[in-house]
């Protein structure tokens, strides 16, 4: 599963214990140069229409269930929803920081379907998400070390995937495609920020940036991005 924030301003209706707010923004580039399309999930509303299963979540934590959306729909902004929350502990207090400020921001947890690029622009294009759940968070992963556009794990290990693919082209004496070269480009930008981001992070001890770390350096080691730009660009 992979992961998108989006700072957003929320709507409480304490009488209803109930939250407003969009959990993911259209045409908005962010840090990894991903841009979310309208119509991206319609299919997820459908099937959710049809099964209900998306959770509203605290944190991204499954153990954190808050509620469940009661309105949860596309308009020309982005993914709308309403979501009467659980009167629990944790929702309780949602509740209070929400209203506070001090919740104000939301991240989506989710699976690629389609997906376009744009070269011209340097953008992925997410054209169709499979939305599996989405929570109310104190920082989204893009504020944290992974603003350089490692969102996940998972992108780390694709982005080893792409160079892999790449490295072969280069011995065979092939010539990169455009959309190959700008993603070797974005990888060893993505990853060399990503080292440093973590090393300036106040919460650089944080058990999941040092795994995000340690899997950077070990990619770093195994491929010599460096080396492939320079052929690329001969």
């Amino acid at each position: 599963m992979k992961y998108k924030s989006f700072p957003v301003e929320y709507k409480v209706d304490e009488s209803k214990r109930e939250i407003e707010a969009y959990v993911s923004i259209f045409d908005h580039v962010d840090a990894g140069k991903d841009r979310v399309k309208q119509g991206a999930f319609l299919k997820t509303l459908q099937e959710e229409h049809k099964q209900p299963r998306i959770k509203a979540l605290y944190q991204h934590d499954p153990k954190c269930p808050v509620g469940r959306p009661r309105v949860m729909e596309e308009d020309s902004t982005g993914l709308f929803t309403i979501t009467p929350i659980s009167k629990t502990t944790l929702g309780n207090d949602l509740l209070i920081l929400a209203q506070d400020g001090v919740i104000t921001e939301t991240s989506i947890g989710y699976g690629t379907v389609k997906e376009q690029w744009d070269q011209d622009e340097g953008i992925r294009d997410l054209m169709e998400l499979k939305l599996w759940e989405y929570s109310y968070v104190t920082w989204g992963m893009n504020d944290l070390a992974l603003v350089t556009g490692v969102k996940s794990l998972d992108q780390l290990w694709n982005y080893l995937d792409v160079v892999h693919e790449c490295q072969k082209e280069v011995k065979a004496g092939r010539m990169l495609s455009e959309k190959n070269r700008l993603l070797v480009q974005q990888a060893h930008d993505a990853l060399g920020n990503l080292l440093l981001q973590v090393d300036d992070s106040k919460n650089a001890e944080d058990p999941h940036l040092m795994e995000v770390k340690r899997l950077a350096e070990e990619i770093q080691l195994e491929v010599d991005l460096n080396n492939i730009l320079k052929e690329v660009s001969r």
